[in-house]
């Protein structure tokens, strides 16, 4: 008997699959010409800090940065901030790989594809602080 059946009296539970759909996005970027499924999700902020090597709210500081300059030259930070989101992204959608692997699948023709299509997921599913308060601000109003 698992645990959770001992917990519940031998009941079993139902999988949450069976109830509501676990797959909230069905969205795609391309690599290589095949399509790889992402999303954005509560693991999406653990794969980002482990490709990064720095917590998510690290990351998100130094994208901010790089998000505010009128142009961008890609070096080796810009190439880690831009792998670690695809990354997350990947990771999330259900897909094995390294960050290392998937850097070097990913070749510099298609960098500012897949890098658009990781960010267009980002900024849809992304969930800002500032949004939080804004919500605090309209409930204390009330």
């Amino acid at each position: 008997m698992s645990r959770a059946e001992t917990i519940t009296g031998g009941a079993k539970l139902a999988k949450l699959s069976d109830l509501i759909n676990t797959k909230t996005d069905n969205k795609a970027i391309t690599i290589q010409g095949v399509k790889i499924p992402v999303n954005f999700n509560m693991m999406t902020l653990e794969y980002v800090a482990e490709a990064y090597g720095k917590s998510f709210s690290q990351f998100e500081k130094d994208l901010n940065i790089l998000m505010k300059r009128k142009t961008v030259q890609m070096g080796t930070k810009e190439l880690k901030l831009i792998n670690s989101l695809i990354y997350g992204v990947v990771r999330s959608g259900g897909t094995e790989t390294t960050p290392e692997e998937l850097a070097g699948s990913i070749g510099f023709n298609e960098i500012q594809s897949v890098w658009s299509d990781a960010m267009a997921v980002f900024n849809d599913s992304y969930f800002q602080p500032e949004y939080i308060r804004k919500l605090k601000d309209n409930k204390a109003k009330k």
